[in-house]
């Protein structure tokens, strides 16, 4: 039988490769690695259609959310608030008992733990978002058809030149709008009213 004599594998590897590989390890600089906006930018600017639309909707969607929690809370809250309000002018006319007190704003507080709760887990889809963009923009349904045609499996069964076709466009027309402008952060007037019932309770538990 014939045997395969043992060698010793690293001597094939030439001692001025690993020189090499050492001086351009040294040479390597930190400023390599670090991430400045230009590159951000830059990556940006080349991300694909499709990554970019969806994006985007994230970006919609979450402006969207915020602003839903920014008009429903406050506006709820305000309406919570009243109950306690009301319950301590009554209270200051016709006093009521320590238990009585006590299992009301249980109650009242459990209800509102609720209120925050729910209001917090509504979610929307990236189609929602979708149909805002387009609805707000104006862009009829542009986004929304390409957004289908990104995730949607049916569309494989479709032109694939047609479906770029309709994904750049919508592309082309979403980097055209400023996010920021369309969905402002606004804190509505309820959040003020929500603050005042709540401060006008406070001064009413500190003079009891």
């Amino acid at each position: 039988a014939y045997e395969i004599p043992k060698r010793d594998w690293s001597s094939d590897v030439c001692s001025s490769d690993l020189k090499q590989n050492q001086n351009d390890s040294k040479g390597c600089s930190c400023s390599n690695h670090s991430v400045d906006y230009v590159t951000l930018t830059r990556d940006f600017k080349q991300m694909s259609d499709e990554d970019f639309i969806i994006s985007s909707l994230k970006e919609v969607n979450q402006r969207l959310r915020t602003n839903r929690l920014l008009s429903e809370l406050p506006s709820g809250l305000a309406i919570l608030l009243l109950a306690p309000v009301l319950f301590k002018v009554i209270d200051l006319i016709t006093p009521f008992r320590g238990r009585t007190v006590a299992g009301f704003f249980l109650l009242w507080l459990i209800a509102v733990i609720f209120f925050i709760a729910s209001r917090f887990g509504k979610r929307t889809s990236l189609m929602h978002a979708a149909a805002a963009l387009d609805k707000k923009a104006a862009l009829q349904d542009e986004v929304k058809s390409a957004y289908w045609f990104v995730t949607s499996p049916d569309a494989a069964t479709r032109s694939t030149e047609w479906i770029q076709l309709q994904v750049e466009r919508a592309a082309k027309r979403v980097r055209a709008l400023n996010l920021s402008t369309l969905y402002p952060r606004v804190v509505p007037l309820t959040a003020y009213a929500s603050i005042g019932l709540f401060l006008l309770l406070e001064i009413g538990r500190a003079h009891v």
